[in-house]
């Protein structure tokens, strides 16, 4: 009897460890995509964002407007409502649930060209979420609001 408490008490702390090396393994590798994102917005290169977000990308903009798809955020790029000089953001929180994984921070953005507040530094809260689609972590979500223009 004692024996097998103990196997049961090993096997729930394996299991334990095993879940908690992932869910590090899933945040270190949502930063990274994180990462991707920015430079791939900072390129105009739709191609690689289409492996960040998924085709059904919902974003409530700074615009105070919601896109329902990826296709009217590209649209939006390709009128150059969405084009920046700079784009960096800091990551304040990261929370892994189940076949989801949203991230809240800070961004700063420096629009250029048409975009609204071009040449202003912009900084926004942001949040992404994150879902596990087909075997690929892709941004299902997105809000971002201005907090300060300077």
């Amino acid at each position: 009897m004692k024996k097998r408490i103990f196997l049961l008490i090993g096997f729930c702390l394996i299991h334990a460890l095993a879940f908690a090396q992932s869910k590090e393994t899933l945040e270190a590798e949502i930063k990274s995509r994180e990462l991707e994102e920015v430079s791939a917005i900072l390129a105009g290169d739709k191609k690689a964002l289409s492996t960040i977000w998924a085709p059904d990308f919902m974003v409530n903009n700074p615009a105070n407007t919601v896109l329902k798809s990826r296709a009217e955020v590209f649209q939006r790029m390709d009128k150059g409502i969405i084009r920046y000089s700079e784009y960096t953001r800091q990551i304040e929180g990261i929370l892994v649930q189940d076949g989801m994984v949203i991230v809240m921070g800070e961004e700063l953005v420096v629009p250029v060209g048409t975009a609204p507040m071009a040449g202003k530094k912009v900084t926004r809260r942001y949040t992404n979420v994150w879902r596990e689609i087909d075997g690929k972590w892709l941004v299902q979500a997105r809000h971002a609001n201005v907090s300060q223009v300077e």
